[in-house]
C-alpha cells in the first residue's frame, strides 16, 4: 500500500466519523426538541453543519480534489503538514456548502464534462462552454456565503450567556422556536443522507479537473470569512 493510499484510508475514516458524529447531534436534536428545549436544540444543529462540512473536506482530500499550490496560503501549511483537524476546522464552511448542494453539484460535474468532451479528458483547454457552466455552479456557490450570516445569528441566539462590560448585564440566550428548530433538523436529515453516497463517490479524471476548479474558486471565497469561520469551532492546538 502507498502512502497515498494510507492517507486516503485515513481521511475516509475520519470523514465516516465526522459524519456518524453529525448525525448523532441531529438525533439529540430531535430529543431536546421533544422536550421543548428549543435553544439548544438549535445549538446542536449548527454543531452538525460543523461536522458535516468536516465530512466533506475530508472527503475531497481524500479524493484529489484539494490542490496546496492553489489553496490559499492562510491554509497551504496545514494541507501540506497534513494537518488534518486544523485544517478541516478552519475550512468546514466550504465543506458544508458543498454538502449543501452535493446533488447538483455531482450532476453539474457530470454534464459539464460530457460537454468539455475529449479535449479535456485529453489533458487539453477546457471548452469556453464548459468554462461558462462552470462560473454559473460557482458564483451558485458563493451566494451560500450569505447564509454564515444566518448561522451566526442561530450561534448568539442559542449558545452562550454573555455579559455586557458598559452596564454590566448578563444576556442569555434566546427564545427560539419550534418551527425553526423543526425546519433547521429536518434540513439537515436530508443534507446528512445525501452525504453517505458523496463519500463512496468515484470521479474520473474530467470531473476531477472540473471540481478543482470549485474546490480552489470556493476556497478563495471564504477568505473574507475567515474570522467569522473561526468564531464556530472551540480552539484547536495548532
Amino acid at each position: 500500500m502507498t502512502l497515498e493510499q494510507t492517507e486516503s484510508g485515513v481521511l475516509d475514516k475520519i470523514a465516516e466519523s465526522c459524519l456518524k458524529n453529525a448525525r448523532q447531534f441531529i438525533n439529540d436534536a430531535e430529543i431536546l426538541c421533544s422536550f421543548k428545549s428549543y435553544g439548544h436544540a438549535l445549538a446542536l444543529t449548527v454543531l452538525s453543519d460543523i461536522e458535516l462540512g468536516k465530512t466533506a473536506i475530508y472527503a475531497i482530500w481524500s479524493k484529489d480534489l484539494i490542490a496546496g499550490t492553489t489553496l490559499p496560503p492562510l491554509f497551504q501549511s496545514y494541507f501540506w503538514e497534513k494537518k488534518y483537524g486544523l485544517f478541516a476546522s478552519k475550512t468546514w464552511w466550504v465543506g458544508l456548502v458543498i454538502a449543501s448542494n452535493v446533488e447538483e453539484l455531482v450532476q453539474e460535474l457530470l454534464d459539464t464534462s460530457e460537454i468539455a468532451g475529449e479535449s479535456a479528458s485529453n489533458g487539453g483547454a477546457i471548452s469556453p462552454l464548459s468554462m461558462q457552466r462552470i462560473t454559473m455552479i460557482i458564483e451558485k456557490m458563493n451566494s451560500e456565503n450569505r447564509k454564515l450570516a444566518e448561522l451566526e445569528d442561530y450561534r448568539t441566539k442559542s449558545f452562550f450567556v454573555d455579559f455586557n462590560n458598559k452596564d454590566s448585564s448578563v444576556v442569555t440566550p434566546g427564545i427560539v422556536q419550534k418551527s425553526l428548530v423543526i425546519d433547521r433538523i429536518r434540513k439537515a436529515k436530508h443534507r446528512i443522507k445525501r452525504g453517505k453516497p458523496f463519500l463512496s463517490l468515484s470521479l474520473g479524471e474530467v470531473q476531477k479537473r472540473i471540481a478543482r476548479i470549485l474546490i480552489e474558486e470556493a476556497f478563495q471565497n471564504i477568505l473574507p470569512l475567515s474570522d467569522r469561520i473561526n468564531q464556530f469551532i472551540l480552539p484547536v492546538k495548532e
